[in-house]
């Protein structure tokens, strides 16, 4: 007997569905999940690009967004909305979703509209708070608060992936029920069997101490605090590279920053690779690192730390609630404070200089959550929330 049939819907035109960001994995992988788990599953997106996956088999279909540069971001959103009302009102008589399962963007409020007149039970993922995020393009705030709290309130499950997005979804939708469920990991491809020999030649890193870095290069990512302890580190030896996998509107100035510091053929950031790549560049690293800059509002659900555990490799990671859930100093891994080059360093240089604490840290974190972290996990979670309420 097949699951739930469910109509996944994202008209974000800033997440590429093959694109190799976490946004763009999340979306397949939840979507692969669900029909992993028997579900009937049809994908409605905004922007197809990037490398297609052979590995991803679930149907999808696109709706071209309003890009017009004449247009203010605001009314670029609410015209996409109203392309997406109408296919979705076709699409509901057709495919007949038990479920709408939505990942939330700016005045994207056509699913939570046609659910709720179809008596189709919605669910809406929230993955970052995109008000505060996008206040610098926003022409009519208190517009985008307004539509944000109806969808919101609309939702009969809202899905937060870390603590703090869950206590944001409380406080605007406090009738709501709210399900935290943080990014998973696809052990299928992030496993112990990869081989990173390829990506060290490559790279002429043979004979030396990796530190691996993978995700996108956004501030909040910490790349230049790890820049400078790279610095702090190399300045004493000439046996560890750095490799920093990732792009973004930043990659430049790192560049730029590591050739400053002297560091051009020491601390190599190689930009975007294709998703089915990254594996073989964590295989290639003896340490990996998720050096996130201070916080007061840490709401990311960190993927590449689940990565990392899942093909058992030692961490050195920021010290703050989200990631210390994972990761327990000096049990999983290594903690160090946010933006504390002198700190992160010391404790990168602790790693590489005790392979026997290497392989402890990371076997513990391996063997703990071994299983448990997978995308598969993740979707089971929403369907069994969802139980004896879908079709109410």
């Amino acid at each position: 007997m097949s699951g739930p049939r469910i109509l996944c819907v994202c008209s974000d035109e800033g997440i590429e569905l093959f694109g190799s960001r976490g946004c763009s994995t999340h979306l397949r992988e939840m979507c692969q999940a669900f029909k992993s788990l028997g579900c009937v599953v049809k994908l409605l997106v905004a922007n197809s690009q990037g490398q297609k996956d052979p590995s991803f088999h679930v149907e999808y279909e696109l709706v071209p967004p309003v890009r017009s540069k004449k247009l203010g971001y605001d009314l670029r959103k609410l015209l996409t909305n109203r392309r997406f009302s109408r296919r979705l009102r076709e699409l509901v008589g057709q495919f007949r979703p038990d479920i709408i399962y939505e990942r939330y963007d700016l005045y994207s409020s056509a699913a939570a509209n046609i659910a709720s007149r179809t008596h189709t039970t919605y669910v809406l993922e929230v993955n970052a708070p995109l008000i505060d995020e996008m206040r610098g393009l926003l022409h009519f705030p208190r517009l985008a608060n307004s539509y944000q709290r109806r969808t919101f309130r609309k939702a009969d499950l809202l899905i937060g992936v870390s603590d703090t997005i869950c206590s944001m979804l409380r406080t605007i939708a406090p009738d709501s029920h709210v399900l935290l469920v943080e990014n998973g990991v696809n052990e299928d491809v992030f496993n112990v069997g990869v081989s990173g020999e390829e990506v060290r030649r490559l790279y002429g890193v043979d004979g030396k101490l990796v530190v691996g870095c993978t995700g996108s290069l956004r501030g909040r990512q910490g790349i230049d605090t790890l820049v400078r302890a790279a610095s702090i580190l190399l300045s004493e030896r000439d046996d560890v590279r750095f490799l920093v996998v990732g792009g973004g509107n930043n990659l430049q100035r790192y560049r730029q920053m590591a050739q400053d510091w002297g560091l051009s053929d020491k601390f190599l950031l190689v930009g975007s690779v294709p998703s089915t790549e990254v594996p073989s560049y964590i295989a290639a690293s003896d340490v990996c690192v998720a050096p996130y800059a201070p916080s007061a509002n840490f709401y990311l659900s960190p993927m590449k730390i689940r990565e990392y555990v899942a093909m058992r490799k030692p961490i050195v990671a920021s010290d703050v609630p989200q990631i210390a859930k994972t990761i327990r100093d000096n049990v999983d891994g290594l903690l160090a404070r946010p933006g504390d080059e002198k700190d992160l360093a010391s404790k990168i240089a602790v790693m590489l200089d005790d392979a026997a604490l290497r392989d402890r840290l990371a076997r513990t974190g391996h063997e703990r959550w071994a299983g448990k972290l997978s995308w598969l996990n993740c979707a089971r979670r929403v369907l069994d929330a969802m139980k004896g309420k879908v079709g109410g």
